[in-house]
């Protein structure tokens, strides 16, 4: 009690407990124990997808998170997307360079199309887009207007019932280099501004009490297509909100910008070339005095994500075991120890410092840490027995509502009052034994334990997540300024049982029927309405750790 594995010296010597060794002479074999660390825990954060539809506000540009290119019929035929958006011929950058396009097939010829929804800000916009072509806009109104073009040009245009969306219609485009392309939609205020510095300030602002962020939706991890570094988004692809994420390079300007560790999830697929490259530019683009945690994928034991699939595929093609979950589980340590041991390679001496290799877990079932310790710990499938140093766990209090919970199976739908002063006490009291038990596993290695993620998760499934009574509830039990003193204790539990780092998921998200995840339901939500959000910063300033605060950061 008090003290953790610090692994093994004499004839044995690095980590995993317990190791297999052959006894052919006498050994001397020592395993060290450390004391445990204070109490100390940092509270970093997930942030949400660049999509069209985010209420966030990530960049003044607007059209960087505007959606990948959709197609129609040009003949005004069919429907709002034809489906063709993958045919279309690009440049480089991804700008159409050539509209109308034949599909193939006998289908009519396509013309392209893209929108941004949730732009929340009045005043004027300005509209810059280059080359010539068949442009049409539209804001809000359904009034289609054709722009100039040509050269350079500038559209303004002007915002005042918020939210609202941007329509973009390519009808055609001249040829390269005079393709329609470079299209930017600066937001009110940013027409001066340094495309250097590509992020609204209040977003950086709202993120700055925080240690850390994790890229996981950033980077599209769940479901991810990305298989080689050829393939990754750039800072001038024509968007960042493209299925392969937002790039590297604006991952290590954020982080650099708020100071803040970067934790990073390698997309299931990728091949070596990708890891090798990403470690690379962290490397050399990360402020060296930021932490870089490396996670292979997200909740590979989630059958509800692809990236589930793909490991038991993988196990089983490796002959890691017969049966598919166990070699699944197998798969995900034997890709971790691959992914990490690249990242040591590239980062040689200054490992230890800037890496933290994270093997993340199913919190509430030690049999999945288990078996993908039982991997790590045999040779055969770790051969250069590389282990991480830290777990990682998805603590969440409450859980899924199902049919059951709700009428005509259940007498009555669940009041706010009864979710917030019966139900969740009670779950929140429920995470600790959760968290002690993965505590003890992550003990016995010598490893920290972290959240990758955690919070409330109130949401129906199945049926119940169309009930619209039932999501009024749960919405408004995440409303309620009682989860103020919610997030409080959970947060303290989570310290007491000794986790070193948590980050809450998630950001910017606004409350529906899919839950409420965000602890902003929109960027400039005022802080005293967002309870949640206010909780943890209060919650980070009551419980300072080592972590340098970046000065200046104070309440919009």
């Amino acid at each position: 009690s008090g003290y953790r594995f610090a692994g093994w010296s004499g004839d044995l010597t690095g980590f995993g407990n317990p190791r297999s060794f052959i006894m052919d002479n006498d050994k001397n074999i020592v395993a060290t124990f450390e004391p445990l660390p204070p109490l100390e825990m940092v509270v970093g954060n997930n942030i949400g997808s660049i999509v069209d539809y985010t209420p966030a506000w990530p960049f003044w540009d607007l059209f960087k998170r505007a959606r990948p290119w959709l197609t129609q019929n040009s003949d005004g035929s069919g429907g709002f997307d034809s489906g063709f958006g993958y045919l279309i011929p690009v440049d480089s950058q991804g700008w159409p360079t050539q509209v109308p396009f034949d599909p193939g097939n006998g289908q009519p010829d396509q013309v392209v199309h893209s929108l941004i929804l949730e732009v929340r800000i009045p005043g004027t916009y300005k509209f810059i887009y280059e080359g010539s072509g068949t442009l049409q806009f539209n804001w809000n109104d359904g009034n289609w207007q054709s722009l100039p073009t040509g050269g350079t040009q500038e559209f303004e245009f002007s915002v005042t019932n918020v939210p609202g969306d941007c329509w973009f219609i390519i009808q055609s485009t001249a040829p390269p280099p005079n393709h329609l392309r470079n299209f930017r939609v600066i937001t009110p205020g940013f027409e001066n501004a340094d495309p250097a510095d590509p992020f609204h300030p209040l977003y950086v602002d709202r993120l700055r009490p925080f240690g850390g962020i994790r890229y996981m939706d950033w980077g599209r991890t769940n479901n991810s297509t990305l298989t080689s570094w050829s393939n990754r988004t750039l800072p001038d692809s024509y968007t960042q909100s493209r299925g392969e994420g937002v790039c590297l390079e604006y991952i290590a300007l954020l982080s650099n910008t708020l100071m803040q560790d970067a934790w990073i999830c390698i997309p299931h697929p990728a091949d070596d070339n990708y890891v090798r490259e990403t470690a690379k530019f962290l490397r050399d683009n990360l402020d060296p005095s930021l932490k870089i945690f490396v996670e292979y994928s997200n909740e590979t034991w989630n059958g509800i994500f692809g990236q589930t699939g793909y490991v038991q595929t993988q196990g089983l093609a490796n002959n890691l075991s017969t049966d598919s979950w166990t070699a699944g589980q197998y798969f995900v340590g034997q890709r971790s120890a691959q992914i990490w041991k690249i990242f040591e390679e590239e980062f040689g001496t200054s490992a230890p410092d800037r890496l933290v290799k994270v093997l993340a877990t199913q919190s509430s079932v030690v049999a999945v840490t288990n078996l993908r310790l039982a991997g790590l710990n045999d040779p055969a499938i770790n051969p250069d027995l590389v282990f991480p140093d830290a777990l990682a766990i998805a603590p969440y209090f409450a859980g899924n509502m199902t049919s059951n919970d709700i009428p005509p199976i259940a007498p009555a739908y669940p009041t706010i009052d009864e979710i917030l002063d019966t139900h969740m006490p009670m779950a929140i009291s429920a995470v600790r034994p959760e968290v002690q038990a993965q505590k003890a596993i992550a003990d016995t290695q010598g490893w920290d334990l972290i959240c990758y993620e955690g919070g409330q998760h109130y949401v129906g499934i199945g049926a119940a997540v169309n009930d619209a009574t039932l999501t009024a509830v749960l919405n408004g039990a995440n409303r309620d300024p009682r989860m103020y003193d919610r997030y409080r204790t959970y947060l303290d539990i989570l310290k007491e049982e000794g986790v070193s780092a948590y980050y809450n998921f998630s950001n910017v998200y606004p409350p529906g029927r899919y839950g409420s995840w965000g602890i902003l339901e929109y960027q400039d939500q005022p802080i005293e309405e967002a309870h949640k959000y206010r909780a943890i910063i209060d919650w980070i300033q009551a419980n300072p750790t080592g972590v340098t605060e970046v000065p200046g950061w104070e309440f919009y």
